[in-house]
Parts: structure tokens; C-alpha cells; sequence
């Protein structure tokens, strides 16, 4: 500790021109659970690091709070549980579910922390909504989808999804507009396929399905069948861009699975393989689509989206010629099966990077999240005794390999997919299990969940640091990248002309800082910035800062009455950023009143992210 609330690093014997990775921080582990058995298979979390985890009990004792939307348990049933931001207290947790069985797979807050949730349930009385899309179910069981309040007291809509026979949704994202699309498996020749759908037709025994649920879970936008003869199954979605393309993972027996030219791989090599595929926003079209595995079997566990528009997926292959790349971290498949995390470019035409993650046993990755930096964090299942543990930022629970019958592998894989920057096991001697990972981008905060048993390692002060018994509770996991060795400061750069400003709030780190502009009443304005700042130069007698190579638009705005604009700009709190330089100017279009013929130029602001 250098002063207050200030933290430095000193490392002898680094080579001053590299990176300098600090371990991440384990900041609370809790179990959540009754006499039974529990699993989590869902997680997020909100700006404030208040985590999400969702999945299914079996016991009539799981924790519930007071006010909480269903507090009694019925059979097998939604669990929904919300921890603040130390792991000490839970904000609500609730039961979801009706005289059936059920579980959810997914869960996704939307921005007011309404969460979306999706799973399967064959409850006749599952509480769906008057004028819900679907208010009955079809078959032996149904896909669900429902939006529980941010308070955890009521539900802003519930909907079954199905047809005559068999659904399951496994992934779901919120849309724009407050919907959301689902993506998952049917076995219904029924299923509600939209009139214009990419497929109406069930073409096998099961097939993966996608729909787009409007923002009152009243009706589809869309939704549409995705496989061929044999059986396929959609395990992850993500959205892209402001269209919102569709994009799905999953896994298919399918010789004649629906794929594009030019992708990776238009064959099935083996029993099952990986796909992916791109949808249109409208469900209509199939933009790309392509197979991923070896000549045994393969599946995609999980898709996410990088800012570059680069997709990632994990997943599990035994396969000993699953492709990877040349310099990747694992080109050879060290077990029965091992984990895989693959980077593909955006068109599905090649890879980034394609390696193994895996040792000697049984291992499968079942959830990737792809940071800004394209850093890939993971989390899993292991039975080997050799995995790779990088790092000491859990030392106390580094075990040297499971010693029991499987562990949780938790990690981060570089942006080029040849090294590990974390990695390690977390468990005890029974069996655990990670399922799922979130990552909050501003905070730099990420939480993993899954299901354990006893003597799984918990913190002092955390909501239930004892196995409650039974065959296992969830257990929730919080870890924080270190600090940057010095704070974020802010720096005049540049005068800018016309007497304009541009001033800003003291940057912290994982937080928002307020930018404020001084300029003419009712004045168009464009706030850029660039990485790093040039060198300054003069343009109609303007003092500009901005790195013209590298410069980028982040803000149109309008100055009010008197001339001012306020806006916000994250300060992310990722290490990779430690010393990361930003520099910000404004323009304002006010020809008749500015000095230059356009107007005028704020001063600069030059951000340096710690260092």
C-alpha cells in the first residue's frame, strides 16, 4: 500500500519491456444450497457486480427471501438466486415452477436488471402470463422463457415455447428493443415456425431451433428449425452488432447440416460435430454456417462475440485431429477428451486461433466470455491430474490436480490463443462442476458457477461457506483483476481554440467519468478520441492533440441553452489497459460564432488508465 486507498506492485527480475500479468483476486466463493441437490447453470451480473445464477433444486429448504416471487418449492425447480456485491448477502432468491419438473439454462439481465431466463419444464400450471405467446403445454415437456423483475417479486411476462412433443431452450439474449431470442432443441414436427422462416420443416429427429420473443412475450417476431436428418442441437446465441444478427452454437449428428461456401468445414468428419451458424436478424436466411470437430465427437458448448466481431465458442472434443493452429497453446489431444476454444473470424472462413485445453482425463470447456482485449475467459470440468495451472492468484486452493473425481478449470487465454494468462483448479475431494462464466466489462469483475459438494473452497464471510448436503449445492465464485500499480490521472493536452472546454470528473478505474463540454447555446458537437495522443499541430489557428491516425468518433451531441453537454465515458479496469493512454477533444459547429470557419475545438484531455 503506497497511500490511502492506493496499491503498488514492486517485481524483481521482469523484463521491463513486457507485460506485466498480475494474478486476479479471489474476492468470495459462497455455496448456495439445501439438503438435496442443486445445480447452476446460468450466471450474469450488473454494472454494481450483483451476480445472477439461475438452474434447478431439488430441495424444499433452498434459501429464499422474504417478498421473493415463489418461496415454495413444488419438485424439481427454477432456483434464482441474487448475491450482492461481497458474496455476504443475498439480494432475493426465489423458486420458479409448477407441479412438474424443471430447470433453467441461461440466464440475461437487461439494462433496468430485469432477468431473462430460459430452460425446460413439463408443468401443466408453470405460471405463464395472460396473452403470453404460448399459455399451454404442448407436449412432454416445453421450452420457457420469462422476465422476473429486478426485485425478484413478480414476472413481467412467462411463456412456454413448443409443439406436440419435446423442447428444451438453452440460451438466450436480450434484444434492443427489451425481447429476446432463444435458441435450443425440438423434437416437434409443430413446433411454431414463423411463415418466412429460414427452415419450417422439422428435417430429423430433433432439430436446433432459434425464436425472437417481442418485449411482452406476447408474440414472435420470427422462429425458425436449424438441422438436417439426424440430430441437432443449439447450445449457445449470441447477437451481433445494432442488426443483431443471429449467432448460434451447438452440435449436430447431421450429414447434410445446412452450411455456406467458403466457411471452415462443409463436412461432418465424426459421430457429432460442432456448428456454427449466422442468421439473419429476421430468422430468414442463413448468412454462414459451418461444421466444427475431428473424425470422432465434438460439441460447441457455447458462443460469444468479440468487439472485433470475432466469435468465439468453447466446447468438448475427443477427437485427436480436431484442427488447431499453427502456435496455439495445445495442438494435441491429451486425454479421453479434452476442452477446446476456438477464435473464428467474423465470416466463419478461418480461425483466429484453434487449440485443445485440456490433460490427461476427461475435460470439456463449458462456457467462454470474450473480453474487449479478446482475452477469453473460461470455465469448466476436469478429471485430469495435469492440467495447466498458471498463476498463484488462488494458491490456497491450487490442489495439484483433482483429488477427488473432478474439479472446476477456470481461466483466461490470450488474445492470440497461445498462452494461458491464468489458470487454475477449484475444488475438493468430492466432484465439482463449473458451468458458467460472466464477465462484467467495465469492472473487469467476472463470476463463474456450477455445482459442488463438500470441502469446496469458500471465503471468510461469505453468505454459506458449508456444504449443506445432499449431492451437491451451487456454489458461486466472484475473482477481481488486481489494480493497476497507480491510479488513472487526466491531463490538459492541447488548447483547442474559440475558449471552448472539455473537462472531466477524476477517473477511477471499473467506473464511469463524467466529460462536460463548454461552448456555444444549441451548438452540434462531435467528442472524439484517439489511443494515445499525437503530436499537437494547428488547423485555422486550432491547437489539436488528437492522433489523426488513430482517431475515432465516440459522441454526437447537442449543447443546451447554455451551452453545455454532459456525457459519461467507462474507465475499464482490465490490466491490459494499465497505462493505456486516451486522448480526448471536441468539435463544435458553430461557424458564425466560432473562430475557425467551422467553428471551434475544445481543449484536449490525455487519460492515462493507471500504470
Amino acid at each position: 500500500m503506497l497511500e490511502g486507498a492506493r496499491f503498488g506492485f514492486e517485481a524483481d527480475g521482469v523484463d521491463p519491456d513486457a507485460a506485466l500479468v498480475v494474478d486476479p483476486l479471489l474476492v468470495y466463493s459462497t455455496y448456495v444450497g439445501g439438503m438435496s441437490c442443486e445445480m447452476a447453470f446460468g450466471v450474469d451480473a450488473d454494472q454494481a457486480d450483483r451476480v445472477i445464477a439461475v438452474g434447478v433444486s431439488q430441495s424444499s429448504d433452498y434459501p429464499t427471501t422474504p417478498g421473493a416471487f415463489d418461496p415454495v418449492w413444488n419438485n424439481d425447480d427454477v432456483l434464482v438466486t441474487r448475491l450482492e456485491a461481497t458474496g455476504s448477502t443475498l439480494i432475493y432468491s426465489t423458486f420458479i415452477g409448477g407441479t412438474g419438473n424443471e430447470l433453467a439454462k441461461a440466464v440475461r439481465l437487461y439494462p433496468n436488471g430485469d432477468a431473462l431466463i430460459c430452460g425446460t419444464t413439463s408443468s401443466s400450471d408453470f405460471p405463464v402470463s395472460a396473452g403470453a405467446f404460448d399459455t399451454t403445454v404442448s407436449g412432454v415437456a416445453d421450452a420457457f422463457a420469462l422476465r422476473l423483475n429486478s426485485a425478484g417479486n413478480a414476472l413481467t411476462w412467462c411463456t412456454y415455447i413448443g409443439g406436440g412433443d419435446r423442447e428444451e431452450a438453452l440460451s438466450a439474449r436480450p434484444t434492443i428493443a427489451g425481447g429476446a431470442v432463444l435458441v435450443g432443441s425440438t423434437w416437434s414436427t409443430d413446433f411454431p415456425a414463423s411463415a418466412g422462416a429460414f427452415d419450417s420443416t422439422l428435417a430429423g429427429i430433433a432439430d436446433a431451433f432459434a425464436i425472437e420473443l417481442d418485449s411482452t412475450g406476447s408474440s414472435a417476431a420470427w422462429a425458425t428449425y436449424l438441422g438436417g436428418s439426424g440430430n441437432d442441437y443449439a447450445t449457445g446465441v449470441v447477437l451481433a452488432g445494432t442488426a443483431e444478427e443471429v449467432l448460434i452454437g451447438g452440435s449436430t449428428s447431421s450429414t447434410d447440416f445446412p452450411t455456406t461456401a467458403g466457411v471452415v468445414d462443409t463436412t461432418l468428419d465424426g459421430v457429432l460435430d460442432g456448428f456454427v451458424a449466422r442468421l439473419t436478424p429476421d430468422g430468414s436466411s442463413l448468412m454462414a454456417s459451418t461444421y466444427l470437430g475431428g473424425s470422432q465427437e465434438d460439441g460447441v458448448s457455447s458462443i460469444d462475440l468479440h468487439i472485433g466481431l470475432d466469435v468465439f465458442v468453447s466446447g468438448s472434443t475427443g477427437s485427436a485431429d480436431f484442427p488447431t493452429t499453427i502456435g496455439a497453446l495445445d495442438t494435441t489431444l491429451g486425454g479421453e477428451t479434452d476442452g477446446f476454444l476456438v477464435r473464428f473470424l467474423p465470416a466463419l472462413t478461418g480461425f483466429k486461433y484453434s487449440t485443445y485445453v485440456g490433460g490427461n482425463g476427461r475435460d470439456e470447456i463449458n462456457q467462454v466470455v470474450a473480453d474487449p482485449n479478446g482475452i477469453a475467459f473460461f470455465v469448466g470440468t476436469t478429471f485430469s491430474t495435469d492440467m495447466p495451472v498458471v498463476g498463484a492468484g488462488f494458491l490456497q486452493f491450487l490442489l495439484g490436480g483433482p483429488p477427488g473425481t473432478s474439479d472446476v478449470y477456470y481461466g483466461h487465454l490470450d488474445e492470440s490463443g497461445a498462452f494461458l494468462e491464468y489458470a487454475t483448479y477449484m475444488g475438493g475431494p468430492p466432484s465439482e462442476h463449473g458451468f458458467a462464466v460472466t464477465l462484467e466489462f467495465l469492472s473487469y469483475v467476472s463470476f463463474f458457477a456450477g455445482h459442488a459438494r463438500g470441502n469446496f473452497p469458500t471465503t471468510a464471510g461469505a453468505y454459506q461457506t458449508t456444504f449443506h448436503g445432499g449431492s451437491g449445492d451451487i456454489f458461486v465464485a466472484r475473482v477481481d483483476p488486481r489494480p493497476c500499480p497507480n491510479p488513472a490521472v487526466v491531463a490538459v493536452k492541447a488548447a483547442g481554440c474559440g475558449g471552448y472546454t472539455l473537462t472531466s470528473s477524476l477517473p477511477v478505474m471499473g467506473s464511469l467519468m463524467s466529460i462536460s463540454v463548454q461552448g456555444p447555446p444549441a451548438t452540434l458537437g462531435l467528442l472524439y478520441f484517439s489511443l494515445g495522443g499525437g503530436t499537437n499541430f494547428f488547423y485555422e489557428n486550432c491547437e489539436i492533440g488528437l492522433d489523426l491516425t488513430l482517431w475515432s468518433q465516440i459522441f454526437v451531441f447537442t449543447t443546451n441553452s447554455s451551452g453545455a453537454w454532459n456525457g459519461q465515458i467507462p474507465v475499464f479496469n482490465d490490466p491490459p489497459r494499465c497505462g493505456q493512454q486516451i486522448f480526448f477533444q471536441a468539435g463544435l459547429f458553430s461557424p458564425t460564432v466560432g473562430p475557425a470557419f467551422f467553428g471551434g475545438i475544445t481543449n484536449g484531455l490525455l487519460m492515462t488508465e493507471g500504470s
